[in-house]
């Protein structure tokens, strides 16, 4: 339980500062440059909502990435090739519209897809509950990633127990 205790310490921790990044784009921004998220409270806190399972499955990635990692520019360099292509078919970039129906098909697969198609709902005051699909999707994919990135700890963990072992025997 030690591992998924550390990984989930990391994910709260992570998810502590986005949380924070979010409030102030929410509560913030508004304030300062002519954006709108909404009417109310409410609405304000199903968009928080939105934007913390995105985080969630944002921050799992990079966790997970990290551990399969020989090191900081190989994870940085792996994050980029999965950011972008992400984001690309995710319909960050432009409009998922502008893509031919194969790759649109493909961008369904996306956390970007879940997490913009949640917050554009939210912004038309639609109901959370319409997109709770995506959320829980969302969240899924980061217990998914975190029970990853904690089996490949044990098994490096394990694998270098057992070379100090056949090391102190071989001497």
């Amino acid at each position: 339980m030690g591992r998924m205790s550390y990984f989930f310490q990391h994910l709260i921790s992570y998810l502590f500062f986005a949380a924070i990044q979010s409030i102030i784009m929410i509560g913030v921004m508004p304030q300062i440059v002519d954006v709108w998220y909404g009417n109310g409270f409410v609405q304000k806190a199903k968009l928080f909502l939105v934007c913390m399972a995105f985080a969630s499955t944002c921050i799992s990635i990079g966790i997970a990435v990290s551990t399969f990692s020989r090191n900081i520019i190989m994870a940085n360099s792996i994050v980029s090739m999965i950011n972008v292509p992400m984001l690309m078919l995710g319909g960050c970039f432009w409009p998922a519209s502008f893509m031919p129906d194969e790759i649109q098909t493909i961008g369904k697969f996306m956390p970007t897809t879940w997490f913009l198609n949640a917050a554009r709902g939210v912004l038309k005051n639609e109901e959370l509950s319409k997109y709770i699909i995506n959320i829980i999707i969302s969240m899924s994919l980061s217990i998914i990633l975190m029970t990853l990135a904690s089996f490949a700890t044990k098994n490096k963990v394990d694998s270098i127990a057992v070379s100090e072992e056949v090391g102190k025997k071989s001497e």
